[in-house]
Order: structure tokens, then C-alpha cells, then sequence
């Protein structure tokens, strides 16, 4: 998993501007199945990424936070952090 592209997904999530699966995937420069792995890591990592109709993009459902330094990344959920290799 690219890490650059995770963050980056992240970034799109945080600033509500992924818009649909298909035009979130072109953003990353990957297929619509890998943009749903890199959503499906974010989950994992314990984000809450919700589809928002109205607005036509997804959004975090929760306080979900992640910082890269070079080689880790961290992570925080609800105001508690951990770091992750991913």
C-alpha cells in the first residue's frame, strides 16, 4: 500500500473533497477497486468514512486524524494516538 496515496486519500476525506468513488480514484491516479482498498485501510485504522449525498463526497464520521512523518505514520481516533507502519 502506497503510503503517499493513503495520506492523500486522507486529506481528500478531511477536506470533503473526494467527490464520487470513480473521480476520488482519478484524484489518486489508481483504479476505483484500489481507491476502495485505501478507504477499507483507513477503516481499518479506525475511521469512520461516510458517503455524504448531498454533498457528493465522503466524509469522516468521527474525529480521525493522521500525521507521516518518514517512515511511520500516526494515528489518532477520538483524541487517542497510536503509530502504525503502513
Amino acid at each position: 500500500m502506497n503510503r503517499d496515496k493513503l495520506y492523500m486519500l486522507h486529506q481528500m476525506i478531511k477536506s470533503q473533497n473526494t467527490g464520487t468513488p470513480k473521480e476520488a480514484a482519478d484524484k489518486l491516479g489508481v483504479s476505483r477497486a484500489t481507491f476502495f482498498r485505501y478507504k477499507t485501510a483507513l477503516e481499518d485504522l479506525g475511521a469512520e468514512v461516510v458517503w455524504a449525498h448531498c454533498w457528493s463526497t465522503y466524509i469522516y464520521g468521527n474525529h480521525f486524524e493522521i500525521s507521516r512523518p518518514n517512515y511511520e505514520m500516526r494515528v489518532s481516533v477520538e483524541g487517542k494516538e497510536f503509530i502504525t507502519r503502513i
